[in-house]
This record gives C-alpha cells, structure tokens and sequence, in this order.
C-alpha cells in the first residue's frame, strides 16, 4: 500500500534564491546512501511529495525509523524530524479455524433461545386470555 506524504519546510530558513535537498534516511543505517532524495527544490516552494512505497520496508523490522534531511548548499543541513514506518497487520480474511465453534453453534443456539421466547410469549398470551373469558 503507497502512503502519500508531503514534506514542508520554512522557506526562511535559507537564502530566498537557494535550491534545497531534502533527503531521509533509515536512522539504524551502517550506511550514508539516502533512502529517497529529491535534488534542486526552490526554497520559496516550501514543500515536495513523498511517496512512502512497500519497498522501502523490504528487508526491515516491523517498525523502521526514518530521518529526514534538508540540505541548502554544502554547509546548511537541517536534521527534521525522526518518523516510524510500521507496516500494517494484514487485512485478508483468511480462516484461521479458531471460530469455527461460532459460526456451528451460534446460529442454532441463537434460533433456539429464539423459539423459546416466541413459545413463552404465546403460553402467556394464550393463558392470559383464557383467565379473562372465565372471569
């Protein structure tokens, strides 16, 4: 499933003319490589997409910490925030077998208890009626 994400930034944190790279990066890395980059951004733009794909979960724990990266030159490099990617339990319904009591007994249980208050309720009105003809 895509996740679809827009990263914003303060364009008065650099120069009005500047480009800026805005970069994240898994926060456990061994390497330098960034995860998803996108180069030559106007500062005065203030914000790009980010299109999270599965991919970016292959191969990783449940939940992964993300940091992302702003960049304006080789000297101003600003650490945002750190967020986690946590992959969402699995929706398909798939018979596990541990309900399968439920679904035998749940219907004819119900339908009995059912009957019974039917049964009750015509006893009653039945014998309610016959207590008001005699008397």
């Amino acid at each position: 499933m895509l996740m679809f994400l827009a990263v914003t930034w303060d364009p008065t944190l650099f120069e009005p003319e500047s480009t800026n790279t805005v970069s994240f990066k898994y926060s456990n890395a061994t390497t330098d490589k960034d995860t998803w980059r996108q180069d030559r951004l106007p500062n005065e733009q203030g914000f790009t997409p980010l299109t999270i794909y599965p991919s970016y979960l292959e191969n990783r724990p449940n939940n992964t910490n993300i940091t992302l990266f702003l960049a304006s030159g080789d000297d101003q490099i600003k650490i945002g925030p750190v967020f986690a990617l946590i992959t969402a339990p699995s929706t398909d319904d798939e018979d596990d077998g541990d309900n399968d009591l439920g679904q035998k007994a749940g219907i004819p249980v119900g339908l009995g208890i059912f009957l019974i208050a039917v049964a009750g309720f015509v006893f009653w009105f039945l014998r309610r009626r016959r207590n008001r003809a005699a008397g």
